[in-house]
């Protein structure tokens, strides 16, 4: 993991959220034009694993949402990129946001909000929050453009002062993992165990792949999680 960050842009965060984004245990960068060749194998290690295993397939060797996926974005809509889900859990998380807040959380399901629009041929808007659902599943009635329906939802937090945005030229990949010492939200969001009972990190790569034009955007972005073994921090 180490090794990954002298080819990350570190600099493309401001300061200020640099420092708000380790207090809370995450770390971001940039990678620009092309992912470095130790990034391009894990992702290639990550995706063979998963096609030689079947357990992998089905998502129920771990926590970890492992994956690669072609997401086709417009300005106004959301997609969610789900990091960890722990339906039979119970965790107790403790994080900053105006005040060091905490809680216990039953059945997290740890996720990024990803929005993204074009800023021209060449570049989009890339805007990723970290959220968290958690507990039960509820029913409610919502009235929207003279309909009715009915929705499930569950309580939810949004980090929004830990919001990712940021301008990204075609090619570029942003990462986002833990801090060297994990805690608070990079603990839960990055941290994970193999089937073998092995501490692994995890990181997120949202990479614009593709711009298309304004009226049809379809900015096809691959987010990629891969795990990498901890201890031998390759």
């Amino acid at each position: 993991m180490k090794d990954l960050w002298t080819y990350a842009d570190e600099q493309v965060i401001a300061p200020e959220q640099r420092l708000l984004l380790d207090r809370n245990g995450l770390r971001a960068g940039k990678f620009s034009g092309q992912l470095p060749a130790i990034t391009q194998a894990w992702v290639s290690q990550n995706a063979a694993r998963i096609e030689q295993d079947p357990m992998e397939q089905a998502g129920v060797v771990a926590d970890v949402s492992s994956f690669s996926q072609l997401w086709r974005c417009r300005p106004d809509q959301r997609k969610v990129l789900t990091v960890r889900n722990l339906s039979k859990e119970t965790v107790t998380l403790f994080y900053n946001d105006d005040g060091f807040r905490g809680g216990q959380f039953p059945a997290p399901h740890f996720l990024f909000s990803l929005y993204a629009k074009p800023l021209g041929p060449q570049s989009a808007y890339v805007l990723l929050r970290p959220e968290l659902e958690y507990g039960q599943t509820r029913r409610s009635v919502v009235a929207k453009d003279s309909a009715i329906r009915t929705e499930e939802r569950r309580d939810s937090l949004s980090w929004d002062s830990l919001t990712l945005a940021l301008s990204m030229q075609l090619g570029d990949c942003l990462l986002v993992t833990s801090s060297p010492e994990p805690r608070g939200i990079g603990e839960h969001f990055f941290r994970t165990r193999s089937k073998e009972g092995e501490i692994q990190d995890v990181i997120l790569l949202v990479r614009v792949a593709e711009l298309n034009a304004p009226d049809e955007f379809a900015e096809a972005q691959a987010a990629k999680t891969a795990k990498s073994d901890s201890p031998k921090r390759r």
